[in-house]
């Protein structure tokens, strides 16, 4: 079963936490969604999401990403993402 909420709360809540603080005292806006668990039979699968909208300038886009999130559409219309490597880093 795929289940890494340990190692996020061990590991990456420490960061998260820290990015959270730089980012709302430069107020950048900011979306994080980790996939920490798979459903169960008796159980929804788990995310840790983190949105900070923040400041007098709203986002569009930081918006549409929160109602795709949460809704997995936009006015009806399926979003979907995708990145693609194509070479190593240096």
């Amino acid at each position: 079963m795929y289940d890494k909420e340990i190692v996020y709360d061990e590991k990456v809540s420490p960061l998260m936490t820290e990015i959270i603080k730089i980012c709302k005292e430069n107020d950048i806006k900011m979306f994080a969604d980790f996939y920490l668990r798979e459903p169960t039979e008796t159980d929804n699968e788990f995310h840790c999401t983190t949105v900070l909208h923040v400041g007098e300038n709203k986002s569009d886009r930081l918006s549409d990403l929160v109602k795709v999130a949460y809704n997995g559409y936009i006015a009806q219309k399926p979003y979907f993402a995708a990145m693609t490597v194509t070479k190593e880093a240096i």
